[in-house]
């Protein structure tokens, strides 16, 4: 699964691809999608994540381990799209070569074992997650940019 929200880093392949998407947008720029797109991924929210972990540390379970995450298909193509739409950006998707082998194309957690032995459920959906972070984004500009440098990307 792919969290997704305010404060999250730069670092790691999937994690980034939403802030580096929103930071082409920001730059006027079109978001690139290394590949075709066709790559798809489970994105949750941060909130989601935090909820998760109320759930499970109020649940009697021990010793187990679950998938946080909806257990919906968004493909790098749906996800760039969104948010185009969101943002009002006026560009279009750019596609590049894999720059490197890419080992995971496709993973969707199953959601189902976390929602029966410690009641989570994901409850923000995608668009309203990534308004969420665009608007946190936008009212947090100077930590957006100091995040940008703590792992050598420029402005």
């Amino acid at each position: 699964m792919n969290g997704y929200g305010p404060r999250r880093d730069y670092h790691g392949a999937y994690i980034a691809v939403i802030m580096k998407m929103l930071d082409a947008i920001d730059k006027g720029e079109s978001p690139t999608i290394m590949g075709d797109g066709s790559e798809a991924f489970d994105f949750v929210a941060v909130e989601d994540c935090g909820l998760a972990n109320l759930c499970a540390m109020k649940a009697d379970t021990t010793d187990s381990y679950y998938n946080v995450g909806t257990g919906k298909r968004t493909s790098l193509k749906e996800l760039a799209e969104l948010l185009i739409e969101i943002t009002g950006c006026d560009k279009p998707i750019k596609y590049a070569p894999r720059s490197q082998a890419t080992l995971v194309r496709n993973r969707i957690g199953c959601p189902k074992k976390a929602s029966a032995e410690i009641g989570f459920t994901a409850t923000l959906d995608l668009r309203e997650g990534l308004k969420r972070l665009i608007e946190w984004r936008a009212n947090h500009k100077a930590e957006v940019v100091a995040r940008r440098k703590a792992v050598g990307l420029s402005e």
